[in-house]
């Protein structure tokens, strides 16, 4: 079905919305992801990611969080609570993701699909959780 743009919508029917929220270690397309969270009015996810490289300035403010280093030993620490913050790496991250979302899908038997509502301006990010599941 056209939509007033000339652009095809989605067909009508039943579909799950699910809020995602992803912070990231900058604002470029190379940056990665550090937190992937999402949202259902009956569950959420959230899982902290141990980045490759460091957050710059402005995401650590953001965030409240920073890559520490002890020994060879890298962590992800809040900067409000000083406490060492339980991550994983992206692959595993991602899995669970797609575990929890096929949960989600499963829990609604009469839904045609997920739809996933991001909600800031950055329009890069849902693009870096492609890319990100492209790896």
């Amino acid at each position: 079905m056209p939509g007033l743009d000339g652009v095809s919508s989605l067909p009508e029917g039943n579909y799950t919305i699910i809020s995602v929220d992803i912070d990231t270690t900058g604002r470029r397309l190379i940056d990665e992801i550090v937190h992937l969270a999402a949202y259902t009015p009956d569950s959420q996810f959230s899982q902290y990611v141990m980045p490759y490289m460091n957050l710059n300035p402005a995401a650590r403010q953001r965030h409240q969080v920073r890559v520490i280093t002890i020994g060879f030993f890298r962590m992800l620490k809040s900067m409000q609570t000083y406490k060492v913050m339980k991550t994983k790496p992206e692959y595993a991250a991602l899995v669970d993701f797609l575990g929890w979302l096929e949960e989600q899908k499963a829990k609604q038997q009469d839904s045609k699909g997920l739809i996933l509502l991001y909600h800031e301006q950055r329009k890069f990010v849902p693009y870096m959780l492609l890319e990100a599941f492209k790896k």
